[in-house]
């Protein structure tokens, strides 16, 4: 499987590092607009707090830290009162640079990843892991270690997947469209966010969306599969903002085959236990990491690549209860 391509890159002595690795001490901190976690330890600690139903509710990440995720929350609710042009041309001009405005259906998207990881990023799209900086954007994961900004400028005008010297760049392996059923043309499941699916309720004022994420994790250095859904109402200028309710799944199952070690060593079949969840009276994504099990020596729910998968379940809210059970199939 090719998917790596070298990075060259220079390095200019006057470009300091943006974060001090001896200046890191506690466990979290802020340096320069974002978390500063000072090991692996520490945000897998807190990584895995996020996965529980308000588990960060209480944590205060660091004093005056603000997340991707609270500057899209407030974008959410500053949209559901826009009720004219007039309002929706404010609107837009003091939040363009924090949002995408999808203006076919009048609603707004993430810039940036997976719901779970909105909670740790800056409005850059940026976070850190001891010396390491963590870049998330819609199509690639970068890792620069000892970060300038030099290196960051090289990283973010690459397009190509790869290692060298001190940039990791995961570009995303894109899904080719929406449908249900679709085969892998470069061989693996495509990464990101690679199926989402909009369920409706009687009268249109009400939609539920249903997501599958095959996204690196920093935490663990893998790949990890999860769901994520978030229901909307339909507002009287006709736009879409997220809707507070009850989220619910069951009977969710994911099968196929993996691939897991670095570098690549074997494909094995992987599945999970049949699942069941549900979130009370919350507003925006809720996320499910799936713990299938991969190899006879990785821990449950991280590979390298999905080779083939089967998910299957029934995802429905307080105000879309009445929809069909979800199926995605990659061969």
């Amino acid at each position: 499987m090719a998917f790596v391509a070298l990075v060259s890159m220079t390095s200019c002595k006057k470009d300091q590092s943006l974060v001090k690795n001896e200046n890191i001490k506690d466990p979290v901190s802020l340096k320069n607009g974002m978390l500063v976690f000072r090991d692996t330890l520490v945000f897998r600690e807190y990584y895995s707090k996020s996965l529980i139903p308000n588990g960060l509710k209480n944590d205060k990440l660091a004093e005056n830290f603000v997340s991707y995720k609270e500057i899209f929350d407030k974008a959410q609710e500053e949209f559901s009162n826009v009720s004219n042009q007039s309002q929706l041309e404010l609107f837009l001009a003091k939040n363009s640079d924090n949002i995408i405005f999808n203006n076919k259906d009048m609603s707004l998207q993430s810039k940036y990843c997976n719901p779970i990881f909105m909670k740790f990023i800056n409005s850059e799209g940026r976070f850190m892991i001891g010396n390491q900086l963590q870049i998330m954007t819609k199509s690639k994961y970068i890792i620069i270690d000892n970060p300038t900004e030099d290196k960051i400028n090289i990283a973010l005008s690459n397009n190509s997947s790869g290692v060298h010297q001190d940039i990791s760049i995961r570009s995303k392996i894109q899904a080719s469209n929406n449908k249900s059923v679709q085969q892998s043309v470069t061989g693996v499941v495509p990464t990101g966010m690679i199926n989402e699916v909009t369920y409706y309720n009687e009268d249109g004022k009400r939609r539920l969306f249903v997501q599958t994420w095959n996204e690196y994790n920093p935490a663990y250095g893998k790949y990890h599969l999860y769901v994520s859904m978030f229901q909307q109402k339909k507002g009287t200028f006709g736009g879409w903002s997220n809707n507070q309710t009850d989220h619910y799944f069951n009977g969710l199952i994911a099968t196929g085959v993996a691939y897991y070690g670095i570098p690549v060593i074997d494909a094995t079949q992987y599945a999970s236990p049949v699942l069941s969840y549900s979130w009370q009276n919350v507003t925006g994504p809720v996320s499910y990491e799936l713990p299938i099990a991969i190899g006879s020596t990785e821990p449950k729910g991280r590979y390298e690549y999905l080779r083939t998968l089967d998910l299957t379940g029934h995802f429905f809210s307080g105000g879309v209860p009445n929809t069909p059970t979800y199926q995605l199939s990659y061969y």
